[in-house]
């Protein structure tokens, strides 16, 4: 739309609308109506108590809901350390953690791998969505993605709306490809040259893992900015 310099869409819930991923696909800045919901809480208290309440307040309690209700999805290379890593993180912060892959072989009673292998990488690419489906509209979530998460665009928007996406780094030759059947028949190199630039397009911030999950979750949450002012 020619002239089009911003976007404000009064949904606050997903956290991002599918017009404010356009718009951030375009480079535009977007607003959702989080700000306008925290706004109408504080004058309601301000009638309610008679007094005014410091604007400042709102923006902590905006940034407290984002921080609460986001969840953080891990991408990266198969055998980067996602699972590992995003159960640590889980349990740093509290918070409930799902792995995709799991969620899927729950969901079919088949591993990822059985189910590329009866049916095709097409229909697990298809079931994988679904499962990213379910758990990107929910909140507050640590959430581990295969591998090949990014090979499909709409799994961004899906998982995008309420989560930072976290790329973890590490170097080929550390990847373990066991259980892996795409790794195994295409080759680690060949996966990773089709998909580092999706993995860097997606991602709101990447980290090189250090060799401790604990850390790299201490990490993430720290970038993030989910630990409290005084964690080490």
């Amino acid at each position: 739309m020619p002239g089009l310099r911003g976007v404000l869409d009064v949904v606050y819930n997903p956290l991002r609308t599918g017009i404010c991923l356009a718009a951030e696909r375009l480079g535009l800045p977007c607003a959702t109506g989080l700000p306008m919901l925290v706004g109408q809480a504080l004058r309601s208290s301000e009638l309610f108590q008679g007094r005014p309440i410091d604007e400042g307040l709102a923006r902590a309690v905006e940034g407290e809901v984002m921080r609460a209700s986001a969840n953080v999805c891990l991408i990266g290379m198969p055998g980067a350390g996602k699972t590992t890593a995003g159960r640590a993180l889980a349990r740093l912060l509290e918070r409930p953690f799902v792995d995709l892959d799991d969620a899927l072989r729950i969901e079919l009673g088949m591993s990822a791998a059985e189910l590329i292998s009866l049916r095709g990488e097409e229909a697990f690419r298809e079931e994988e969505t679904k499962v990213a489906r379910s758990y990107g509209r929910r909140s507050g979530l640590v959430i581990a993605c295969g591998g090949g998460i990014v090979t499909r665009e709409q799994n961004y928007g899906l998982l995008h709306q309420n989560a930072s996406i976290v790329l973890l780094e590490r170097p080929l030759d550390q990847l373990s490809s066991a259980g892996r059947p795409l790794s195994g028949a295409r080759g680690v190199e060949a996966l990773a040259r089709e998909r580092d630039p999706l993995y860097r397009q997606w991602a709101d911030l990447s980290i090189r893992c250090t060799g401790s999950a604990a850390g790299d979750a201490r990490l993430v949450a720290r970038l993030l900015g989910l630990l409290p002012p005084t964690a080490p």
